[in-house]
């Protein structure tokens, strides 16, 4: 994996590397992700139609999450497009699109 670039406060962020361990995702599955930003990344946000949730910081420029997913609703059992933000302590921000299937 891509170590984390140095970044200084009021660079504009930028998200390296997005790694989900799948992009169909089904009831009872554990669903991961791992994402490397530039340093001056304050906060990482994965962006749904139906939710959105800030992805736990490992380290400085390094994101991850694990969660089984337990239930999938029948609205939810489809194509969903989304995005992934950066946000950077003074606001700026950058995304970068996601698509995920829920079965």
């Amino acid at each position: 994996m891509l170590s984390a670039p140095y970044a200084p406060p009021n660079a504009p962020p930028a998200i390296r590397y997005v790694h989900f361990s799948a992009s169909h995702v089904r009831s009872g599955q554990l669903w991961t992700g791992d994402f490397v930003t530039t340093t001056n990344v304050a906060s990482l946000v994965l962006t749904m139609p139906f939710f959105s949730f800030e992805i736990p910081r490992q380290s400085f420029g390094r994101f991850a999450f694990r969660t089984r997913i337990l239930a999938i609703p029948a609205l939810y059992r489809q194509t969903l497009y989304g995005e992934l933000s950066a946000y950077s302590a003074n606001g700026t921000h950058v995304d970068v699109p996601v698509e995920v299937t829920f079965e």
